[in-house]
C-alpha cells in the first residue's frame, strides 16, 4: 500500500475506520508471513509488526465487558498461534489466524461504513442558480431550502 495514501487515510479516518486499517495491516502481515515461511528473517519482521498491531488493539480495549474480554482472548490467541507458526515454520498457522480474524474485520468494516454513511449528509449546502440577468444564492439547512 502506498505510504502517502495510508497516511492520508489514517489522518482523515474516524475511530472505527482506524480499527479497520489496523486489521488490514494485521492480516496483510499474516498473509506475507504464511506465503514466505521459508524466509525466517522476513517472517520475523512480519511477526514483530503483527505483535505491534495486536498490542495496539489490546490497548484500545477498555473495561471488562463481554466484548472486551472476547477480543482480548482473540488477540492473545492470535499471538500464541503466530508464535507457534513461526517456531514450527507452519504457514497454516498464519492462514488460520486470518480465517479467525476475518469475521471480526468484516464486522468492523460494517461499523465503519455505517458511521461514514451517517456523516455523509452535510449540515449546510450552498449553491447558485442563474436565470436571464439574475443570479440567486440558496442555502440548505436541515433539508429546507431558503433563498440566501
Amino acid at each position: 500500500m502506498d505510504k502517502e495514501y495510508l497516511n492520508n487515510r489514517v489522518a482523515t479516518a474516524e475511530e472505527a475506520l482506524l480499527v479497520v486499517i489496523l486489521y488490514e495491516g494485521l492480516m496483510e502481515n499474516l498473509k506475507t508471513s504464511g506465503e514466505n515461511i521459508d524466509n525466517l528473517e522476513l517472517v520475523a519482521k512480519q511477526v514483530e509488526k503483527t505483535r505491534d498491531i495486536l498490542a495496539e488493539l489490546l490497548a484500545t480495549l477498555k473495561g471488562d465487558s463481554e466484548i472486551a474480554k472476547n477480543l482480548r482472548g482473540l488477540y492473545l490467541f492470535i499471538n500464541k498461534h503466530i508464535t507457534e507458526g513461526y517456531n514450527r515454520q507452519a504457514k497454516e498457522n498464519f492462514f488460520e489466524a486470518i480465517k479467525v480474524l476475518t469475521p471480526v474485520y468484516e464486522a468492523w468494516c460494517e461499523i465503519a461504513a455505517s458511521n461514514d454513511m451517517s456523516h455523509s449528509n452535510p449540515a449546510i449546502v450552498a449553491g447558485l442558480t442563474y436565470g436571464k440577468n439574475q443570479l440567486n444564492t440558496y442555502v440548505s439547512e436541515l433539508k429546507a431550502w431558503k433563498k440566501g
